[in-house]
């Protein structure tokens, strides 16, 4: 998991895909599934703890909890709940779907191996280069 997150910093992404041995898409991985991993159970409980300033900074602790969770893989982190964007999907699918999610969108073929991902960022890109004033 550790070597996931050095890349995404690395790459300065907040999502990353995960596929299968074979290219199926899985799910997402995300910086702020990470950062909710460090977070203490009972300030993300329930009617648990909403203000954490007692403990003091918590480095020590947050960066003990990031050691704990190397062990685990990648897939243990993911948002399998992320529905895909077909190879043969409109373009205004696309911008719908992203317009009402915080994660990119991940393209799949036929087959549901994953062809790319679709960020915000690189569709409205787009738009604009397709600007004709």
């Amino acid at each position: 998991m550790l070597d996931s997150l050095r890349l995404m910093l690395e790459k300065q992404i907040n999502h990353a895909p995960i596929c299968d041995a074979s290219g199926v898409f899985i799910g997402l991985i995300s910086t702020n599934a990470i950062l909710q991993a460090l977070i203490p159970a009972s300030a993300k409980a329930e009617g648990g703890l909403s203000n954490l300033k007692f403990v003091g900074d918590g480095m020590g602790m947050l960066t003990s909890h990031l050691r704990d969770l190397a062990h685990l893989k990648v897939v243990d982190f993911a948002n399998k709940d992320i529905p895909a964007l077909h190879e043969d999907s409109p373009i205004l699918e696309a911008t719908l779907r992203l317009a009402h999610s915080t994660e990119p969108l991940p393209v799949v073929g036929k087959d549901g191996k994953l062809l790319g991902v679709i960020s915000r960022r690189a569709l409205l890109a787009h738009f604009l280069a397709q600007r004709t004033d």
